[in-house]
């Protein structure tokens, strides 16, 4: 990981003292390498909430979510488990579900990132043959 573009000192500063509170600096808010900095050592080394098991009380409902620009499904499976996933495709780089809802029957589900969804109760459409 790469280190902060602001000293951590400065950060740290903020926590000192919760009845005297004080503003990150203010590149903080606006430099993009801090911004690159936070998503690493926060965002994407962290449990993040992503939902509520009520969104998704039946096997095959499913919802997404962005975190960290990076697009998920979060699905309950034909076992009742929650799984969360990319909701890219690897095989095309395209989105296999968006929004949220009930997924079709598994068995629709035409590629092999298509299954893997599919197995977690989420199934992308199948093309007619041409």
């Amino acid at each position: 990981m790469a280190a902060s573009p602001i000293p951590l000192h400065e950060l740290e500063l903020s926590l000192a003292d919760p009845l005297q509170p004080l503003f990150f600096p203010p590149e903080a808010y606006s430099s993009p390498a801090f911004h690159a900095f936070e998503q690493e050592a926060i965002w994407r080394r962290e449990w993040v909430l992503a939902g509520r098991l009520e969104e998704i009380p039946s096997p095959g409902d499913y919802f997404s979510i962005e975190v960290a620009g990076e697009p998920l499904l979060v699905v309950r499976g034909d076992d009742g488990e929650v799984t969360a996933m990319s909701a890219v495709c690897r095989h095309r780089g395209m989105l296999v579900a968006e929004g949220r809802g009930a997924a079709s029957t598994p068995s629709s589900a035409p590629t092999t990132a298509g299954r893997t969804v599919a197995r977690a109760g989420c199934s992308a459409r199948r093309r007619p043959p041409s």
